[in-house]
């Protein structure tokens, strides 16, 4: 079992909302991001030795989760502009917003390798595989205090988004492990292992916006 500590990241699609603060000489423009705090995760295994000349299988399952708050309060010069489709598209803006986004990965590996001692102190052991999992994303935003046809209300908004994908691909990699010493009763090692895996899958994407006086927008 391995303790994961990850931290994730998404390059364009983190932009949230545009803020526009007007000053008396000059305004400023700002595309707020939504980064992830660090995660906590971890990784399963299970591995067999085969019969049959050094061939062993083995089976794993990591799970990762992590998530994170954003808030944008309510300035008096400045404008809120949301960017995710389905609030962007019902053409409200709101004066304060705030919102969490969740990330949760599940993959699993299958393998097949076998060991091969390229010296007495050296060994690898090559194998190849399947990789197979999800990675599902909830986005949920607070809108308070819309603007709704240029006019202010006291009215709010939610907006829920899922972005789930899913998929399977070939696995291959290398383990190895290089002999030491040894300290006391055991033996030290240095161990370094290296995967790379092609997932063929699809994404799942719904985005649904509702005020409270009862206007909707959605995208899938």
């Amino acid at each position: 079992m391995d303790y994961l500590a990850w931290y994730a990241s998404e390059e364009v699609a983190s932009i949230w909302a545009d803020v526009i603060t007007i000053g008396d000489n000059r305004s400023s423009w700002e595309a707020r991001g939504f980064n992830f705090n660090w995660g906590q995760g971890s990784r399963l295994g299970i591995s067999r030795a085969l019969n049959c000349d050094q061939w062993k299988t083995a089976f794993y399952w990591t799970w990762f989760q992590t998530s994170n708050h954003k808030k944008i309060p309510f300035q008096d010069n400045a404008r809120i502009s949301p960017e995710f489709f389905a609030a962007f598209l019902s053409g409200n803006t709101p004066q304060n917003m705030s919102g969490k986004w969740s990330l949760l990965l599940n993959m699993f590996d299958w393998e097949l390798g076998r060991e091969c001692c390229v010296c007495k102190n050296f060994s690898v052991r090559p194998f190849v595989g399947i990789k197979g999992g999800w990675i599902h994303q909830t986005i949920k935003v607070k809108y308070g205090d819309l603007v709704i046809d240029n006019i202010p209300t006291d009215f709010s908004a939610d907006e829920h988004l899922t972005n789930n994908f899913s998929g399977v691909g070939p696995l291959v990699g290398v383990n190895t492990k290089w002999k030491i010493g040894r300290f006391c009763s055991s033996s030290v090692s240095l161990i370094g292992d290296l995967s790379l895996a092609t997932l063929f899958g699809s994404w799942s994407c719904d985005d649904f916006y509702e005020n409270t006086v009862s206007q909707t927008s959605s995208v899938t």
